[in-house]
């Protein structure tokens, strides 16, 4: 049992389950949808006629999310109950009716808990059926299912790899050691870098929920998303097998990463860009005072003896060209490596047994990172704190929060990089548009994301553009009672489409795969450029991999961009359609973000001399 107790805007009365049964999770029995759910919702209403407050049920909040608090235990064979109070943000608030106070909200939310209490006892064997339908439908549909399991890894990103091994073990999931080497799909999977997961188990309905894309659906709305495939969060090669495989080693916690000792070297130190930690590793060596060079063509060099490739994107960093003593560089490359688990390289000579040498023009020195985001009143609160987290957490790279009221007063110059997450920037007056341009113009890298982006565009901080929606056709009628499903089926609820990614470009630096599944929740189109090298990603023909869309929005996300990046007097702007951060789990394109962040001032975006096709 759980009970999860929100707030939503103050005009809404109270809202208590059932929910919109066209939105119920189809991997969930449907006992608890169909038996329990009604059965406490009564209990509910009862409560709440008792004490006269106006309430709703049965028309929004969707049950689909595993992520949502009062889902999760549903995938584990309990009933996690969703209520939702009219708020009143303080002390009391005005409303269409009479004022709302804080009294009043948390009298309801009281004798919602204590009639939670009472219906547990009072529908008890109802709860106890659940439990024996859940575990016993989940081990029928384990032995029926096509698929028996899963295999994932990348070898070139352990951190990535191992971050989803702990989510997993997390979450209970059975995880063993892949046994033997495995070619599956196109790819070879290798014992030590890839695991199964069987779907065998006793939390399979939680496995089906982190590895399948697609269901279907009875509901076009959706309150937050219409997918949540895990592994393509993660953004991990994986596979799905149909026949039992012979399991390794079953996981209790997540291997340890063993890291060799880095050789000393005289001449240079080298590393690869692919590893989830690098970005952690280039801030921790640059704010020791270690100039950190990225190499944007690849090179192949002689590394203990053998020659080994490094793609775009990887570091050198050149011992002769640094402000601090050799031995105090050794020992930080090292602490560096073995802290951040990266293999970094000593090397005796920069010249390449291919590609480009380390003394090349294309190696080029990053900047350490000095950045601010844009937050308060009209900025969407979660998406600058998923940044926030990501950057303070796991980077330990501080940024500083710049609110809106005080933006006329900020001193901009202190900074390199300004983010601006998606919200409503109407209170950033023409003067302060204008401070923000020429910061730009001056050499700074603007970073937008979702409507932000529209809003750079608008007020032209790049000369790219929004695609126009052409499918509009004003003398269509509709009765108005079909609006709120029609248009609402038309809103992006949260879905995951694959992008091709310039895994050349400094924003696709360390991805190995063209291929990248982003995930989108919003309604900003971007237009491909102009400039055939300023379109970073770019939605493929047939980009859906999972979640609901309409047929009129997925003609617009075909036609449109992902990233736009591109070079405005001596700054960069980098234009987000997506939100590559979202809430705090999608690892597999957070390195667009920090890409953006370490690599956008050296962005430079050459300007074709023709504008033909050839």
């Amino acid at each position: 049992m759980e009970a999860d107790h929100h707030e939503m805007g103050t005009n809404s009365t109270f809202y208590f389950d059932p929910g919109k049964s066209s939105s119920n999770n189809p991997v969930v029995p449907d006992y608890l949808y169909k038996t329990v759910y009604p059965l406490f919702g009564r209990h509910f209403s009862r409560a709440a006629d008792s004490i006269g407050s106006m309430y709703f049920t049965k028309e929004a909040f969707d049950k689909l999310f595993p992520g949502y608090g009062s889902s999760y235990v549903n995938f584990y064979g309990g009933a996690g109950f969703l209520f939702e109070q009219g708020s009143s943000r303080g002390h009391v608030q005005e409303t269409g009716t009479i004022p709302l106070t804080f009294a009043f909200t948390i009298r309801n939310q009281f004798v919602a808990s204590l009639a939670t209490i009472r219906a547990s006892l009072a529908e008890r064997e109802s709860l106890y059926r659940m439990r024996r339908e859940f575990h016993r439908r989940s081990a029928e549909e384990a032995k029926r299912s096509a698929v028996k399991g899963y295999v994932f890894g990348d070898p070139a990103d352990r951190t990535r790899t191992m971050a989803f091994v702990d989510r997993l073990l997390m979450h209970e999931v059975e995880v063993y050691d892949l046994s033997v080497p495995t070619p599956l799909e196109g790819r070879r999977f290798e014992p030590g870098t890839s695991f199964w997961v069987p779907v065998d188990q006793q939390n399979h309905i939680m496995v089906r929920s982190l590895f399948e894309k697609q269901i279907e659906y009875s509901d076009s709305t959706f309150y937050d998303a219409s997918t949540w495939s895990l592994i393509e969060a993660y953004g991990l090669p994986y596979a799905s097998v149909k026949t039992v495989m012979k399991p390794g080693r079953r996981l209790t916690d997540v291997p340890e990463t063993a890291v060799p000792p880095v050789e000393r070297s005289a001449y240079a130190y080298v590393f690869e860009a692919t590893d989830y930690q690098v970005h952690r590793a280039i801030y921790r060596l640059q704010s020791g005072g270690v100039h950190v060079q990225a190499a944007f063509r690849p090179f192949t060099l002689s590394v203990d003896g053998q020659p080994k490739a490094f793609g775009y994107g990887s570091l050198s960093i050149p011992v002769g060209l640094q402000r601090i003593g050799s031995d105090s560089l050794f020992s930080l490359v090292s602490r560096v490596s073995r802290e951040c688990g990266l293999r970094m390289h000593g090397v005796s000579s920069g010249y390449s047994l291919g590609g480009i040498d380390l003394g090349s023009n294309f190696m080029r020195t990053l900047k350490r990172p000095e950045a601010a985001i844009l937050v308060g009143a009209g900025v969407t609160a979660p998406e600058a704190g998923e940044v926030w987290h990501l950057l303070d957490q796991r980077l330990q790279l501080p940024i500083s929060k710049i609110d809106l009221l005080n933006l006329s007063r900020a001193d901009l110059s202190r900074y390199n990089v300004l983010v601006m997450v998606s919200g409503n920037y109407a209170s950033v007056d023409k003067a302060q548009t204008e401070r923000i341009r020429l910061w730009v113009q001056n050499g700074g890298t603007l970073v937008t994301l979702k409507t932000a982006s529209e809003w750079a565009i608008r007020n032209g901080f790049t000369g790219e553009s929004m695609l126009q929606d052409s499918s509009r056709t004003p003398d269509r009628r509709f009765d108005f009672d079909e609006a709120p499903e029609r248009e609402g089926a038309k809103a992006m609820g949260g879905s995951i489409f694959r992008v091709d990614l310039d895994t050349t470009h400094p924003m696709g630096f360390g991805y190995t795969s063209r291929s990248l599944s982003v995930y989108r929740n919003g309604g900003t189109y971007l237009k491909p450029s102009r400039n055939p090298y300023g379109t970073v990603a770019k939605y493929v023909k047939d980009p859906l991999l999972g979640g609901y869309v309409h047929p009129e929005s997925l003609r617009r996300v075909r036609q449109s961009a992902s990233i736009l990046a591109g070079q405005e007097g001596r700054g960069r702007v980098v234009l987000f359609a997506d939100n590559p951060n979202f809430r705090g789990t999608w690892y597999g394109t957070n390195r667009l973000f920090l890409n953006a962040l370490f690599y956008g001032g050296l962005i430079s975006v050459p300007t074709p001399l023709s504008s033909g096709s050839d």
